[in-house]
């Protein structure tokens, strides 16, 4: 039956039964039947859980953009940073320009007065050396001498000719002042040598022009002071001082006058003078042993160059010393003057025994009078003996190796 109360109110009352039973589902269908609490509780709980997450979403929204706004206001604050940074790092660009530059200015300063200071400091240990002794020690002279004749010594045995009998008489006449017998044997160049050296280098001589190489263009007056103010020869010095011949205060001014000068000229010789009075040399002693070598080649002339070389700067050593040394000359007739307490054999041969004969000089003896501090002339002493073959030594010869001797 129509309820009349339904027709009254909302015209969509009117609707049929079936359809308001249809849309208002099964509990208008049914009223006897109850939805569960649990459903409604259910919904409940998931719409307040959105709406928690809507406003905490809200919130992360508003604190995100309170982050930008407070980003950008920092971002902006640094890009004001940066600009003053900029403005100052332009201005410190400027001042490292202009502190380089004043830099170099004060550097270019700096080494004018650097070079005035070792112009001032060279001459001032110039003047102190010239009043100071210059001591070299006896055995790195000697050293020096070993050098050389080591040098001579491979210098004959790599090119000489391997028997002085292929040569003509005549050729080997410059070889007897040399030996009391001449052995026609390789041994013999390197004699030549060393006495090239002693009387070419280490003697000096204003009428020979020789000695004192090392003293370029000067080197001729030099010689001519030297000679003429000489007191006596090294060798002979201490036995005038003890019969009073001599002076003592003469021969230690002159020692004094040789040191200084030397000191003098080595630092101001140039080297291209000197090298151009080595070539000099070297064409007069090519001429001298070309005849006894056996091939030559251009590196035969430069190993002889060399020990030229080794001899100048070996005399310009001792004279710097106020000591004086002295590389001793010889003729053949001197050797019979000398004794086993003076000479000794060179390697390879029987050592010195008494009553020997020397008959060839492989080198001189070095001697020293004096000592460096330019007292005590009475005394000389042996820095080198003589080296020497004897008569007794002569049938090794024969045997004599080709290379690795030690003089």
């Amino acid at each position: 039956m129509d309820c009349p109360e339904r027709r009254a109110g909302n015209p969509a009352d009117d609707s049929p039964p079936q359809l308001e039973s249809i849309i208002a589902g099964p509990s208008l269908r049914r009223e006897t039947v109850a939805e569960p609490p649990s459903v409604h509780d259910d919904l409940a709980r998931n719409l307040a859980a959105v709406r928690n997450r809507e406003k905490e979403l809200e919130n992360t929204l508003q604190n995100k953009d309170e982050q930008i706004q407070e980003q950008g206001v920092h971002l902006k604050q640094l890009l004001e940073v940066q600009e003053i940074c900029a403005t100052k790092i332009a201005d410190l660009e400027e001042q490292l320009r202009q502190g380089q530059a004043q830099l170099r200015q004060e550097e270019a300063q700096v080494a004018k007065l650097t070079q005035a200071w070792k112009r001032s400091t060279a001459a001032l240990n110039q003047a102190q050396r010239q009043e100071a002794s210059y001591k070299i020690d006896d055995k790195a002279l000697q050293s020096l001498y070993q050098e050389l004749m080591f040098l001579i010594s491979s210098w004959a045995e790599t090119y000489c000719v391997p028997d002085m009998k292929q040569l003509p008489e005549s050729e080997r006449q410059s070889l007897e002042p040399l030996t009391v017998v001449l052995d026609k044997y390789p041994i013999l160049l390197k004699s030549l040598v060393m006495k090239l050296l002693v009387y070419v280098v280490f003697t000096v001589s204003s009428k020979e022009q020789t000695g004192f190489w090392w003293a370029g263009n000067q080197a001729g007056n030099l010689r001519s002071l030297y000679t003429a103010f000489l007191p006596a020869e090294p060798h002979a010095i201490p036995v005038m001082l003890r019969k009073g011949v001599l002076k003592p205060a003469d021969v230690k001014e002159f020692s004094q006058w040789k040191a200084r000068t030397a000191l003098l000229f080595a630092e101001r010789v140039d080297s291209a003078v000197l090298d151009a009075q080595v070539d000099m040399l070297l064409v007069e002693w090519k001429q001298a042993c070309a005849r006894f070598v056996q091939r030559n080649e251009p590196r035969v002339w430069r190993d002889l160059r060399d020990v030229i070389e080794k001899g100048i700067h070996m005399d310009l050593e001792m004279c710097k010393s106020r000591a004086f040394f002295e590389l001793q000359q010889w003729r053949a007739k001197d050797l019979e003057l000398l004794d086993e307490t003076t000479f000794e054999t060179a390697i390879g041969f029987e050592a010195a025994q008494p009553g020997m004969r020397p008959e060839i000089v492989i080198a001189p003896s070095l001697t020293k009078t004096g000592n460096a501090d330019g007292d005590a002339f009475e005394t000389m002493t042996f820095i080198s003996k003589w080296t020497v073959i004897c008569a007794e030594n002569r049938e090794s010869l024969k045997k004599l190796p080709k290379a690795g001797n030690g003089h």
